[in-house]
């Protein structure tokens, strides 16, 4: 079948023919629009590309709440068998986070060492390192480098524990964090003790009632890196007297 075209105008042959466009041009296209749709995609919503997991690392179940040990990949994109206590899951990686590596645990203690460094001169007790407490800090950095946002949890501000925060745009080591925070010592008052924005840090630091911490760190897409500690018992309880006994002055 076909259409007979009436017109009057004149028209070569050749300008009757069909131009067919160039369909390699046109994928090529789309591909480039694809990618730069994930990009932005990935910009806004602070996605990431997750470290793949190994056999034998242990990791955290976050909807199952439970620890395991992952034993194989799956056939499944992003997917691991992992052996919990109760037998097997398969698990999608956004779902696991490895607990403490060797260069996590070096960072923890690195952090540990420094707290109790300072801590000693405020007459405060050393704190020990608390693996849940280090695995729920290594959850929330995760998060927080998701989305670059630093903002405290839901946990401390429900006075579950104390939790101080550290942003860089580089990979700080824990003895760094751990200055940063205590260096607003210069700004605290120990004649009219209490709670300011301006030295939170280092009075959760040196809090004497204080007796576990938790370390977690994580690396957002742009290099930057994000440090959660949590504290258990939380410290900076404004009630009356709280600051008086658990913020000593420094020994002379």
């Amino acid at each position: 079948m076909g259409r007979r075209l009436r017109t009057t105008v004149p028209a070569l042959p050749t300008l009757m023919d069909p131009v067919l466009p160039d369909y390699n041009a046109l994928e090529a296209k789309e591909r480039e629009k694809r990618r730069n749709d994930a990009r932005a995609f990935d910009k806004r919503h602070g996605a990431r590309n997750l470290e793949p997991l190994v056999p034998g690392e242990d990791v955290w179940i976050t909807d199952a709440r439970v620890q395991g040990t992952v034993l194989s990949t799956h056939n499944t994109p992003r997917s691991y068998i992992v052996q919990v206590p109760q037998g097997t899951l398969r698990r999608n990686r956004h779902h696991l986070v490895p607990l403490q590596t060797n260069t996590s645990k070096q960072f923890s203690e690195e952090v540990l060492r420094s707290h109790n460094e300072y801590r000693r001169q405020h007459q405060a007790p050393a704190l020990k390192l608390s693996s849940k407490l280090s695995q729920d800090a290594t959850r929330y950095a995760e998060s927080l480098a998701s989305t670059r946002v630093l903002k405290h949890s839901a946990e401390s501000s429900r006075g579950s524990c104390g939790e101080n925060l550290a942003w860089a745009s580089y990979d700080q080591p824990g003895k760094d964090v751990a200055d940063r925070w205590y260096n607003e010592v210069k700004h605290y008052n120990f004649n009219r003790p209490g709670f300011s924005t301006g030295t939170g840090h280092f009075t959760a630091m040196v809090w004497k009632n204080t007796k576990k911490l938790g370390v977690g760190k994580a690396t957002a897409t742009d290099g930057s890196t994000f440090v959660v500690a949590r504290y258990f018992p939380a410290g900076n309880i404004t009630n009356q007297g709280h600051f008086e006994a658990n913020v000593l002055p420094p020994r002379k």
